[in-house]
């Protein structure tokens, strides 16, 4: 109340100055109005009189005017006092000039940083114009238990001809292509397109054209490139000129008639876009288009979304076999980059670099109110000689803004550093995280937070300035403590400091505890001395038994290789490989109120053996099984359990893609779980089917070897390169460092939370212990008395440390009850653990109460050694 009765009376000052200027100008009207009214009665016309009025009245306009810039320019003089004299203090106290402006530094520097993160990622706008027309149309059907679906050919086909919101519809077909006739093949980031896609977008090209209308329909020559200027620069150099010029793509040769800026955002870094060409007969089954749309001008989303939903009535109605109960869902483009919980990841790091800089100008605050305690004698003196209490506000606040400044200067540097780690451990799949720096955006941000940071730090102190003049100026410096109020003020603080550390500690505590629980479950392969390789087969592969041939003889080297336990192909990596999900149901079983939604790969014979996954039933595929013989599938444990509970699944009929062609499957094995979709995912329902006699690409190898990776790449590039020197090998990593990989995200988060919450627990303890051992320096007389009369050394730590952790208590009661409240909103990052965990809640608790034990007990145990005679000289 006290500090807000402060904060009352300086506006009412500002409000009173600004009454008395137009008091003034009422004032001068008045004698103006008074002149010309003589002038009229000397017989002037009233024109000519308010004319000699106004030009008399000229004078006293311009002392007006004086006397204003005088008072600016005395308060600019004031200002420049201030700083000079701010920083002779500064100068003077080198030690708490280190401390106060590092603990500033450490604070505003990491807040600097994450919001340069976040504004690069979240809050930047995307690369497109008028973005907020611009939306992701996906389908999903809740009844089948698909969440979120691609959309098929055929139906995207309708959606494109049927809807009435959308100027531009565009489909796309992300996939990757082989550049031949260079001097090493290599697999290229592509996407077959609409010609609607680009238009979309509305990005004009650097050079060239997009593609034109007919040029994506049957009979149309679609060899046609629209390349990226990063795959310009890197084949041709940056302004080559290309239009007109041929790649040779998975064996074709392909004319460039336009160049598009490098898109990261929306489109994953898409180096080549090739027309999507339309078919006579369109899959309505398959699904696997993505589809980009521009609104109209003046639709809203709820308008789009009505329309959407009027499309996919329509559709479930006239091909009821595949889209019953098909929905159309639309995502705005702000939703491209975030995402609910990358979002939500980056917004709880603002959050916890901001509790970092509250409990650093919570610090800093208590420092500078016990030093504006020990400045008492020398304020009350300026107050008695004259000085106003807005005078000794401005000079207190001036003092902050310097140590403030100072600090922000300081955490630029930091600032700079830490978003370099940031990006040296970038994981990925954070979309513009390597382009984040320190650019003016940042620079501004941070002025803001240095003068927020003065304010929060002088406005305590400064509103205790120039109390107790009368005390000071009879007692001394020396038996000033500040009085009950200051001291008050001060154990506030330490309750807001250690309740704002405790809630930031259980936050990384709980993540820390989350990440290791994902680091240490059943993965259900193995990554010791396993390696993976993809191998991109041209487009002529699809002929005959051409694929098959390949893969057969590229295996058969690698497994008589002296150095290779075992070798296998995938078409999908473990963890970051996008399978593709299918419904599957038990044929002669009662229909399910829900269809399980599996995912499914192709596999050669070793793959179980050469990931160390058991095979728990059954057999594998041998090398008669193949994708046009028998249908035999293999499945995992849990879709054994879900589809025939305590029944054996072997020779039982399974139905893959149920709802779209219901073609039945005999099962032949079963294999234990794997969590393939992330290692904090359930067990991944999954079904396996033979690679033999498919021609899918690319192809992951995977391999059990004792060699090195360098020397395992160097053998497989020797042996593709021998069946066909056309063929790229690229992306060779162990499956190690593919984990580390997909919880690369999980661990930076992890890490920039603990690292935070522990210069937050530093700054507590500090702050405990600065606060007490001023308080006990401020009362060495009163402790010479006690020992005086008899008090022991154990009962005065006793006393000293019970005062000082009567604050902590509050403080850490509040941060349990601010931790609960705040800590759920980690639900979705937290695997294996809840947010109100005890464990966690209890290690934290003791932790900090440990620490402010001994940061209490040691200021205690020096004062209680003090000697009678030295103590009770300070009187």
């Amino acid at each position: 109340m006290l500090l807000l009765s402060r904060l009352v009376h300086m506006l009412r000052n500002l409000v009173l100055r600004r009454r008395v200027d137009r008091d003034l100008d009422d004032e001068v009207r008045g004698y103006v109005d008074m002149l010309a009214a003589e002038q009229v009665e000397r017989g002037l016309a009233p024109e000519a009189a308010a004319r000699a009025a106004r030009i008399h009245a000229g004078g006293i306009e311009q002392v007006k005017e004086h006397v204003r810039r005088g008072r600016a320019g005395a308060l600019v003089v004031e200002f420049g006092q201030d700083l000079r004299y701010g920083a002779r203090l500064l100068v003077r106290t080198p030690g708490f000039a280190v401390v106060a402006i590092l603990t500033l530094a450490l604070g505003i520097g990491a807040n600097v940083a994450i919001f340069s993160v976040l504004h690069a990622v979240l809050l930047r706008p995307l690369p497109f114009p008028d973005a907020d027309r611009l939306v992701i149309i996906s389908g999903s059907n809740p009844s089948r238990g698909w969440e979120r679906t691609s959309i098929s050919h055929a139906n995207y086909w309708d959606l494109h001809r049927m809807n009435e919101t959308f100027l531009h519809a565009g489909a796309i077909q992300p996939t990757s292509i082989n550049l031949t006739g260079v001097a090493t093949p290599e697999r290229l980031p592509a996407a077959r397109v609409t010609v609607d896609l680009l238009e979309s977008l509305a990005v004009p090209p650097l050079a060239g054209r997009i593609f034109r209308d007919g040029e994506d329909r049957a009979g149309a020559d679609t060899r046609l490139a629209v390349v990226s200027q990063r795959l310009r620069g890197r084949l041709f150099g940056p302004d080559a000129p290309v239009i007109g010029r041929r790649l040779l793509l998975d064996g074709e040769s392909y004319r460039i008639v336009g160049v598009m800026p490098t898109l990261d955002v929306g489109l994953n870094g898409i180096d080549v876009f090739v027309p999507l060409r339309r078919r006579g007969e369109e899959d309505r089954s398959s699904f696997d288009l993505g589809v980009i749309g521009r609104l109209k001008r003046g639709v809203t989303l709820e308008q789009a979304r009505a329309d959407l939903a009027r499309v996919a009535a329509v559709l479930a109605s006239t091909h009821p076999s595949v889209n019953e109960g098909l929905e159309l869902v639309l995502t705005p483009s702000s939703e491209w980059v975030s995402g609910q919980t990358r979002g939500r990841t980056l917004w709880l790091l603002m959050g916890a670099v901001g509790l970092l800089l509250l409990i650093a100008c919570v610090n800093l605050s208590n420092m500078l109110l016990a030093r504006a305690s020990a400045r008492t004698r020398e304020t009350a003196v300026r107050s008695a000689l004259g000085a106003t209490h807005l005078r000794l506000l401005r000079q207190m606040l001036t003092e902050s803004l310097l140590i403030s400044g100072s600090g922000g200067l300081v955490g630029l540097l930091g600032a700079f550093w830490l978003l370099a780690a940031v990006r040296a451990s970038d994981p990925g799949d954070i979309p513009r995280l390597s382009h984040v720096s320190l650019d003016m955006t940042a620079v501004a941000f941070a002025a803001v937070v240095v003068v927020l940071t003065s304010l929060v730090i002088g406005a305590i102190p400064a509103l205790h300035a120039g109390h107790a003049v009368a005390p000071a100026l009879r007692n001394g410096d020396r038996s000033v403590t500040g009085g009950r109020a200051q001291q008050r003020m001060r154990g506030a603080l330490v309750t807001a400091e250690v309740a704002l550390s405790l809630v930031l500690l259980i936050g990384a505590a709980l993540l820390l505890r989350s990440l290791n629980a994902v680091l240490t479950v059943d993965r259900g392969f193995a990554t010791e001395g396993r390696m993976l390789a993809t191998v991109h087969l041209p487009a002529g592969y699809e002929e005959g038994d051409r694929a098959t041939n390949f893969q057969r003889e590229l295996l058969h080297q690698i497994a008589s290789s002296g150095s290779v336990k075992a070798a296998a192909a995938v078409t999908g990596r473990p963890l970051v490989g996008r399978s593709t999900g299918l419904g599957i149901a038990a044929a002669g079983e009662p229909e399910p109120a829900e269809v399980p939604w599996a995912s499914w790969r192709l596999i050669t014979g070793d793959y179980f053996r050469t990931l160390g996954l058991p095979v728990l039933r059954g057999r594998t595929f041998d090398e008669q099984d193949r994708i046009g013989g028998p249908p035999r599938v293999i499945v995992s444990e849990r879709v054994a359990d879900r589809l025939w509970p305590g029944q054996d699944p072997l020779g039982r009929m399974a139905i893959l893609w149920k709802g779209q062609d219901e073609r039945r499957f005999e099962v032949i094995g079963v294999v234990g779980n794997m969590r393939e979709r992330g290692l904090a995912s359930d067990p991944t329902l999954a079904v396996y089917l033979p690679y033999y006699g498919a021609s899918w690409s690319p192809m992951e190898v995977v391999l059990h070897t004792d060699g090195t990776r360098e020397a395992t790449a160097a053998m497989l590039r020797t042996m593709v390169s021998s069946l066909d020197p056309a063929v790229p090998v690229s992306d060779i990593e162990t499956l190690d460092d593919i984990v580390a990989g997909s919880l690369a995200s999980r661990r930076l988060v992890a890490g920039l939370t603990g690292g935070f919450a522990a210069l937050a627990l530093l700054l507590a303890v500090i702050g405990i212990y600065g606060v007490l051992a001023y308080s006990v320096s401020r009362r060495t007389a009163e402790i010479g008395v006690r020992r005086a009369l008899g008090a022991s050394t154990t009962s005065l730590v006793r006393l000293i440390v019970g005062q000082g952790l009567k604050p902590v208590a509050l403080g850490l009661a509040l941060g349990v009850l601010g931790a609960a409240a705040l800590s759920r909103l980690l639900g979705e990052l937290l695997f294996g653990v809840t947010p109100t965990d005890p464990f966690t809640y209890a290690a934290v608790v003791m932790l900090v109460a440990g620490a402010a034990v001994l940061a209490c007990v040691l200021p205690a145990s020096q004062a209680a050694r003090l000697s009678v005679t030295s103590a009770l000289r300070t009187e």
